[in-house]
């Protein structure tokens, strides 16, 4: 599915749609604040692609189909509050994926996710807050 993502809007509604996977159309954006992309179909996030977003406050990316998040996806994200992961299929975060994020939480909650590796949060400054409930034996 291809779209082009219209400059000057503070929000990127795309959610509820048939969207599998983010790439770098998204890198470009700048001045948006808020980042809504949950109910797709994503599959796949292409690490560093937000590394350059200085203005975000919110990025949703709930009840997707994500299975697991690469070292680098979201590294360097300048995100002041939240980053909504919860609702996917995630069964595995791996140590780096957030890795220089100023996120202050981030919601992995309602997944399959069973173990949080060592270094997964590491080099994250901001994070304050990491929801995992109904995440089994987590």
């Amino acid at each position: 599915m291809q779209f082009t993502l219209l400059r000057g809007s503070h929000t990127r509604d795309i959610y509820d749609n048939r969207l599998t996977s983010v790439g770098l159309e998204f890198s470009e954006l700048s001045a948006v604040e808020q980042i809504d992309l949950y109910q797709n179909s994503i599959t796949l996030v292409v690490p560093w692609v937000f590394s350059q977003l200085r203005s975000i406050s919110r990025m949703a990316l709930m009840q997707n189909k994500l299975g697991w998040i690469p070292a680098g996806t979201f590294a360097g994200l300048a995100l002041s509050h939240e980053l909504l992961l919860y609702g996917n299929q995630l069964t595995w975060v791996e140590p780096g994926a957030f890795a220089g994020s100023s996120c202050n939480n981030i919601d992995l909650s309602n997944n399959n996710i069973t173990a949080i590796p060592a270094g997964m949060m590491a080099n994250s400054p901001g994070l304050t807050r990491v929801y995992a409930s109904a995440d089994q034996q987590l």
